[in-house]
């Protein structure tokens, strides 16, 4: 859940307020570039486009992913495969995209940051001018999708979750503690998609 302070809260629907955005992208090609760090941050010198879709499924028939496709000034050539290496290589690796929105205070200095959403790069497409580059991101969800597991012994449904984050590599996550009332046997067999396996949790567990 967002906190906001009481600044924020008073200032954030004003008729003039001033906004910032900030895309910071972990990867770990930079490391080949000065000043030789995995992880670089954007402001809004560089970011040209930030575009959030938060997919709804009010069925409940799949767990809804979210998408980012962001938009970044390319003129200093930094997103150039001739500096970073294979595309594929790199996609691979699953660099990682903050993106965070900042209201500028009453101050007129201090900006107070929010986190969008935590998006993985499964798609790049530099412009043909190569003055912009563009990255298609998706969230942990979507990567799931991706993600085979394979687990025969299903104990209850908080230890199949917590094999499914282990499996995907994911270490920043919230079980909440009543899944282990429920046993893996209350559904008669278990999708191998990561994705639709968290679904059938959802499921067994009486989620909405």
């Amino acid at each position: 859940m967002l906190t906001s302070s009481t600044d924020y809260k008073a200032n954030v629907y004003a008729p003039v307020r001033e906004f910032k955005s900030r895309v910071t992208i972990t990867m770990d090609a930079f490391s080949q570039i000065a000043p030789y760090t995995t992880t670089r941050v954007f402001d809004d010198n560089k970011v040209m486009s930030i575009n959030i879709i938060e997919e709804v499924m009010i069925t409940n028939t799949t767990s809804p992913a979210n998408q980012c496709i962001v938009t970044l000034d390319n003129t200093d050539n930094l997103f150039n495969f001739i500096n970073l290496g294979n595309m594929g290589s790199i996609i691979a690796s699953k660099p990682k995209v903050v993106v965070e929105f900042g209201l500028v205070l009453t101050d007129g200095v201090t900006v107070e940051w929010k986190q969008m959403g935590v998006f993985f790069i499964e798609a790049w497409r530099n412009n043909k001018t190569g003055m912009t580059v563009e990255f298609t991101c998706h969230d942990w969800l979507q990567v799931l999708s991706n993600t085979v597991f394979n687990e025969v012994a299903v104990v209850n449904a908080s230890t199949l979750a917590t094999a499914i984050m282990v499996n995907a590599g994911i270490t920043n996550y919230y079980l909440d503690p009543t899944l282990t009332g429920f046993a893996g046997n209350n559904r008669k067999t278990w999708s191998t998609n990561s994705r639709e396996l968290l679904q059938d949790i959802a499921i067994v567990s009486g989620c909405t």
